[in-house]
């Protein structure tokens, strides 16, 4: 996971550099989902995807979303840098997949129309019963 990340975030940022002022976005949100834990990474480690994810959100601006069905991997986020407000856990099933999604693409609409003025997941999105961020207040 690390290693996707990490890879992810140069990757956008080396497209971005090669566009003219004029046509890059203003706002930059990266999503990130996966169904468990970091097992497997060679190139990136922890510290570097925090670093690069704190720079981005501090110096760029850009928005990070977490979406997992695993509640580890909810918790590994938050460390790595990841707001609570746009972490979502899901249940592993078709529904709660759909669910997600379904979430994700309302609060980016809302993001989008400056409804919200940074992505983030309400209560209406928490479904899964053990998310760690359900009942509290955004």
């Amino acid at each position: 996971m690390l290693d996707a990340i990490g890879r992810g975030i140069n990757d956008l940022e080396n497209s971005l550099s090669k566009l003219g002022e004029a046509d890059r976005p203003a706002r930059v949100l990266m999503v990130v989902v996966t169904d468990g834990q970091e097992n497997a990474s060679r190139e990136f480690r922890k510290e570097q995807i925090e670093k690069m994810i704190k720079e981005k959100t501090e110096k760029d601006g850009w928005q990070f979303v977490f979406l997992s069905a695993d509640l580890a991997a909810i918790k590994d986020a938050h460390d790595f840098g990841f707001a609570p407000s746009a972490s979502l856990l899901y249940e592993k099933s078709g529904l709660g997949s759909k669910r997600a999604w379904r979430s994700l693409a309302l609060r980016l609409s809302d993001y989008r129309s400056a409804r919200l003025r940074r992505l983030m997941f309400f209560e209406e999105d928490r479904q899964h019963p053990d998310d760690p961020n359900k009942n509290k207040q955004e």
